[in-house]
């Protein structure tokens, strides 16, 4: 493999400061960039010092479209001992396990810290609206929107155990079988799928799947989890068909509709799904909408 001129490595080593010591760094002492990696002119172009270090140790054409790394953590090192090659992912990876990824409430982009993200999970889960999200905490509703459903802050570098983490968001993704369960459970005293997917962080589909029996048929009924038929009475069945409610509970749902209360309130007072709310008050109208006039003769 070509090497470079003798010329080229002479210049280039000149700007170099060799440790004394036997593992020592080997320090770039000319122009740097703001991430602190040495920059060196080769033919008329800017090139990063470590590559070209790597270069001259190795031969022209040894790095192809890979990235070289340090295993010094230095960036101003050019010792090819130190060096070694890996693509971007890998120079991220490596970077992260060094405690120098800047994620979270230390990015550069970062304008929400993990306390408003958590805080604003909480009024979600509280039912309320994105637009009052926004307005407590001087957001657009499309950015609480985005955080919410994983768009924004999906990660967070733990320093602790020093990896990044997959922080719950509401984004697609599979659930666990706590999370079914908790679902069932859910749905078995009443709450409504929306709360449940805010609470749990599970998204919507999801939860409308194991509702009518369609996902994690087999945990119905096990370890004392409701049954479809338990569902059935208590969140109301299918849309478009009859509810099985008590006749009481009619009577002060229908109360409640008269009265001008949202459909959405009313569900989440009796623990109804909203289309159980939407047929009895389709059945109210059809009830108290009086016969048409007959035809003079």
């Amino acid at each position: 493999m070509a090497k470079h001129s003798l010329e080229i490595r002479r210049r280039f080593w000149s700007k170099v400061k060799k440790s004394g010591e036997r593992n020592g760094c080997w320090e770039w002492q000319a122009a740097k960039g703001t991430n602190g990696y040495g920059a060196f002119s080769l033919n008329g172009k800017p090139m990063i010092a470590s590559r070209v270090a790597y270069e001259i140790a190795h031969g022209i054409g040894s790095i192809g479209m890979l990235n070289v790394c340090h295993k010094c953590d230095r960036p101003g090192c050019v010792r090819p001992r130190h060096l070694f090659l890996g693509t971007h992912k890998d120079n991220l990876a490596d970077a992260a396990n060094k405690d120098r990824m800047p994620y979270g409430d230390n990015g550069p982009a970062a304008r929400h810290t993990s306390e408003t993200i958590e805080a604003i999970k909480l009024d979600r889960a509280a039912l309320m609206t994105y637009r009052a999200i926004g307005k407590k905490y001087g957001l657009h509703e499309k950015c609480v929107s985005e955080i919410l459903r994983g768009k924004m802050r999906v990660r967070e570098y733990d320093p602790a155990n020093k990896k990044l983490v997959e922080l719950v968001t509401m984004g697609r993704r599979s659930i666990t079988q706590a999370q079914a369960d908790a679902v069932l459970r859910g749905l078995a005293l009443g709450l409504t799928p929306t709360r449940l997917s805010i609470t749990l962080q599970v998204p919507l589909g999801i939860i409308s799947k194991i509702r009518h029996g369609k996902a994690w048929v087999h945990r119905l009924g096990v370890d004392g989890l409701p049954t479809m038929d338990v569902l059935d009475r208590v969140q109301g069945k299918a849309p478009n068909s009859k509810p099985n409610t008590d006749p009481e509970i009619v009577r002060q749902i229908e109360a409640a509709i008269l009265a001008g209360e949202k459909q959405q309130v009313i569900a989440d007072r009796f623990g109804l799904a909203q289309t159980g709310v939407s047929y009895i008050k389709k059945r109210l109208l059809s009830r108290s909408t009086p016969p048409p006039l007959a035809a003079p003769r």
